[in-house]
């Protein structure tokens, strides 16, 4: 799926000096100027803005890769609604590559109809399962938005492996007539036995 790229100003989460949020305002404006329809939006998406999250407007936004909505409050019960009815599934059988190495999966399920799965490359040394790497992608149908991978983070205690995923989700919207990206910073915590390489429980991180 291709995401536009900025044409005009939008907003960000700052995070201040401390990571407090900035003070009173957890949000910076990009560039000037804004029309007065992008600014109206402007002035609602900054009050949604949670840490991590942005935004920016493009021109000419494509219908038929976008999601509708008349407001930013519609938006917001939506982003709201998917919270509410995400989904976790280990159903994903492994991929084995040899005695010592394979692939193990977990779906978060963001949508009815898509989501974000997780790849976990394992290898074992002696009887001890370890990874070493993480990637994910968006799965299932997703006009509309998209899964952005930035990083993951591993620690290890007794015989359990934790991972963290980071990343993005990109919503192509329409508010209105006027063309937005929205990107929800979002993690994805799992768990894994080392002892025996399975992925035991997924989560919101």
């Amino acid at each position: 799926v291709s995401i536009p790229t900025p044409t005009t100003s939008g907003g960000t989460w700052n995070s201040g000096p401390t990571g407090g949020g900035g003070g009173t305002i957890g949000w910076v404006l990009l560039e000037e100027p804004l029309t007065p329809a992008q600014q109206a939006i402007a002035n609602q998406l900054n009050t949604l803005l949670t840490q991590g999250d942005s935004y920016y407007f493009i021109e000419n936004p494509s219908p038929s890769n976008s999601l509708i909505f008349q407001t930013v409050a519609e938006f917001q019960n939506y982003l709201q609604s998917n919270a509410l009815n995400q989904t976790f599934d280990l159903t994903t059988p492994p991929t084995i590559i040899n005695t010592d190495e394979k692939f193990e999966y977990g779906k978060f399920n963001l949508t009815f109809l898509g989501g974000v799965e997780v790849t976990c490359k394992l290898t074992k040394t002696g009887n001890v399962w370890d990874v070493t790497n993480v990637t994910s992608d968006d799965y299932g149908l997703t006009i509309g938005w998209q899964w952005e991978h930035t990083d993951y983070t591993k620690s290890t205690a007794s015989n359990e492996i934790t991972l963290l995923v980071s990343g993005y989700v990109r919503y192509n919207i329409i508010f209105d007539g006027v063309g937005t990206i929205y990107k929800e910073k979002m993690k994805f915590q799992l768990k894994i036995n080392a002892q025996t390489g399975k992925i035991t429980s997924l989560s919101k991180g």
